[in-house]
């Protein structure tokens, strides 16, 4: 494990045990986490060229250990079931869910858009697309599932934007751009203010002087997104934007799709709102964490296998060159959340909550460990629907409960084991 991976898998454990060992008996405390966000380019997945591309991309994930990913290229719904199961819930996982794979209602032909996410870390509320001349912009809004939601009663979101603007460096394909920037201005300018707001995607601008650049960073514009990174300038083929580039992992193209010529253009990126950059809401955007996979800033004009120092493994270097000829891009953000409003209890065992769904009627939960004890449901509001005591199950076990007329829509499960341990889950409840 590299020393990054060892810090991601510290910075996962640490908040589990500052909530699980310690004592909350004020309103002023809050909990703490890191949420990872990775945009992509899939390079039209799930061609069959080369073959286990699913497989190569586990290679990807397993070393960026994202939270959240934003993607594009994805052309079928059968690729994004590939995605999930053979690349990010690799070896039988289950800890990805997507959202619902939608086909392109613009008329941009076979190059969709989709999220997929960690369900310990959010849950996805609703889901639409913002229709342009081009092809869709999507758009996903998730909640965080935050253990203490029931206690502070103030849900914690996040809207996130997916888009993949019009490529080629001609005058009409930039206007296309600005288009395509002008039907999303209009409608992310009417959402509410204050928003938590992740736009992320293949935008295909060659410089932060290009109109659709500009519409998207308008300070001036209702809402304000921010570039992260801040590097304005002329970006292709620029030496001293090298560090940037995202565009191409290859000189050549290989098995005839794709794009050659090596790194020399940022053509993918992640946009922020104000409140995650300034840190004055729930998200702090981690400052230095913005990162170009695999381009230490020495690849100008090369392949991403012969840049050269270079921190990421070759191994890793060759799934990127293999997978798509761009690189992911990600960053960090810091998640502080408002705990339980009262004295919650003390030196807790830690606990996995355990994987919970609806079928016949019934709510099913499958254990990770021993149970025993009671369990809460709770509304949106933070009112106690629904309780029973002296549940048991074993680990690994299932058992089921009835659905309650009251127990509908987005509701939050908590379990009190006798042994004073206890878990959280948040969890959509069908209408009847």
């Amino acid at each position: 494990m590299n020393p990054s991976q060892r810090f991601r898998s510290l910075s996962r454990l640490l908040p589990a045990l500052f909530l699980g060992f310690c004592v909350f008996a004020s309103t002023g405390l809050r909990g703490q986490e890191t949420l990872r966000v990775m945009a992509y380019n899939l390079l039209n997945f799930p061609d069959p060229v080369p073959a286990g591309r699913a497989d190569t991309f586990a290679t990807i994930a397993a070393y960026v250990e994202a939270d959240l990913l934003l993607v594009c290229e994805l052309k079928t719904a059968a690729g994004a079931e590939d995605l999930l199961s053979r690349g990010l819930n690799a070896g039988g996982g289950s800890d990805w869910r997507k959202a619902a794979f939608v086909p392109d209602g613009s008329g941009g032909g076979l190059l969709h858009n989709l999220t997929f996410y960690r369900q310990d870390k959010l849950a996805l509320y609703r889901q639409s697309r913002i229709k342009t001349h081009i092809r869709d912009i999507s758009h996903y809004v998730f909640f965080l599932r935050d253990p203490y939601l029931a206690g502070h009663k103030d849900t914690t979101w996040l809207d996130v934007y997916v888009a993949h603007l019009k490529a080629g460096n001609t005058p009409s394909d930039a206007a296309d751009r600005n288009r395509m920037v002008d039907s999303f201005r209009v409608y992310l300018d009417q959402q509410p203010p204050g928003r938590n707001i992740i736009l992320g995607g293949d935008f295909n601008v060659y410089s932060s002087t290009e109109a659709a650049y500009g519409k998207l960073i308008d300070p001036y514009a209702p809402i304000w997104l921010r570039d992260p990174i801040n590097r304005p300038g002329n970006w292709s083929s620029n030496p001293g934007m090298a560090d940037v580039h995202t565009q191409s992992t290859r000189t050549s193209l290989i098995y005839g799709d794709g794009s050659g010529g090596g790194m020399d253009d940022r053509f993918d990126f992640l946009l922020l709102s104000s409140p995650i950059v300034f840190g004055s809401g729930r998200f702090a955007y981690q400052s230095g964490s913005y990162t170009a996979l695999g381009n230490p800033g020495t690849c100008l004009n090369q392949s991403v296998l012969l840049c050269e120092p270079n921190p990421v493994p070759r191994r890793v270097r060759s799934a990127l060159y293999y997978m798509s000829d761009h690189l992911p891009v990600y960053l960090d953000l810091a998640v502080t959340y408002p705990v339980y409003n009262g004295l919650e209890e003390a030196a807790s065992p830690i606990v996995q909550a355990p994987l919970i769904w609806t079928d016949g009627g019934r709510l099913w939960m499958r254990s990770r460990q021993a149970f025993a004890g009671m369990i809460q449901i709770f509304g949106p509001d933070g009112r106690l629907l629904w309780q029973q005591d002296g549940v048991q199950f074993v680990a690994g076990g299932t058992i089921d409960l009835p659905l309650l007329e009251a127990c509908r829509g987005w509701t939050l499960v908590r379990g009190l084991d006798q042994r004073g341990a206890s878990w959280s889950q948040a969890v959509l409840l069908p209408n009847p």
